[in-house]
């Protein structure tokens, strides 16, 4: 700023010269007032506007922590509300229906169940509360040849006859499901665990020659399954025989007996014991006689603690049955598949 020099009526009158000469000061100073306070104010404005957006960043990185957060509570909350409750599932044409226990035990044919001789338990007369296993496939279609077969935890699993299973007919045996209460556990097997959560138990076993393999423990679930012929065909044997013949009453004895634990030729629902066909067939390196033994008390032939197979009395498989089985088995061992 450059200062003019004063007017002669501004020299004979120094205080007009001195209002006018402090105008331009005056505007100057507000001028670089003006500056300041704008460079200020946008310093503020941009010192205000970072930390802005840092607040933004951290509230919306804290709302996510907070969402998973509230989403981890709640699946512990349902997972904590959930984990005393167990369920039995059915499988059928690609979808699964699942039973809780809560639900069964509330359901209106809930009974309680007399079982005057439970193979579980060593023939001991116990007592369950159960429902009519019909109930749990009312809304399932089977097809003529289906089958059923019954899945338990430790990793037991066998077909099983869907016309006895689902009868409720009396004159015949009628299948019920035994549900452990939550609160009320069952006695202890051998294994240390007890028969539940779900056991299939029978009524008037006799009528229709239960077996004790066809009393399932430790459930988890059954599972509709197209004939076991169709499942595993390297199990069948030659089709030009009659249905009458010992070999093929023997491959239906197989069925309900051995498939629980052993497979044949490769097929089979289990694992739990060998193939009884390769590379081998027991009846190749046995001498006759032994398998016989060996299927009644294995033990007394090869001590094994650790050994699963149990005992097999004439209450699981008869004496008929069981050299059906073995004739069965001489059968086979002239039908394995071929290997490349």
């Amino acid at each position: 700023f450059v200062a003019k020099s004063p007017t002669p009526a501004q020299k004979s009158n120094p205080s007009m010269a001195l209002d006018i000469s402090s105008k331009p000061r005056k505007r100057l100073t507000a001028l670089w007032t003006r500056k300041r306070l704008t460079a200020l104010w946008t310093r503020k404005r941009l010192t205000a506007l970072w930390p802005r957006k840092r607040l933004t960043a951290f509230w919306r990185l804290g709302s996510s922590v907070a969402a998973l957060t509230c989403g981890l509570l709640l699946l512990y909350q349902s997972a904590k509300a959930t984990s005393g409750e167990v369920a039995i599932s059915i499988t059928a044409s690609g979808k699964t229906k699942t039973f809780s226990r809560n639900e069964l035990l509330s359901h209106k044919q809930l009974t309680t169940l007399k079982i005057e001789n439970d193979p579980a338990y060593d023939g001991r007369k116990t007592n369950y509360q159960a429902v009519p296993v019909a109930v749990l496939f009312e809304t399932v279609k089977f097809r003529s040849d289906d089958t059923l077969l019954f899945k338990s935890l430790d990793g037991f699993s066998a077909p099983i006859s869907a016309v006895r299973l689902l009868n409720t007919n009396e004159t015949a045996s009628v299948a019920y499901l035994a549900i452990e209460p939550a609160g009320q556990l069952w006695p202890k097997l051998k294994s240390g665990k007890t028969a539940g959560p779900f056991y299939l138990v029978w009524k008037n076993p006799s009528k229709s020659k239960i077996s004790t393999e066809e009393w399932p423990f430790q459930l988890r679930g059954f599972e509709v399954k197209p004939s076991f012929e169709a499942q595993f065909p390297l199990t069948m044997p030659d089709s030009r025989l009659e249905s009458s013949s010992n070999i093929v009453r023997g491959y239906k004895a197989f069925q309900r007996t051995c498939v629980a634990c052993h497979q044949l030729n490769g097929q089979g629902a289990s694992q739990l014991g060998p193939d009884l066909n390769l590379p081998l067939s027991p009846t190749e390196y046995l001498q006759k006689g032994i398998i016989e033994r060996l299927v009644r008390d294995p033990q007394k032939l090869r001590l094994w603690p650790a050994a699963k197979m149990p005992a097999l009395g004439v209450d699981s498989i008869s004496d008929d049955d069981l050299l059906n089985v073995v004739e069965y088995l001489e059968h086979m061992s002239k039908r394995k598949p071929k290997t490349r």
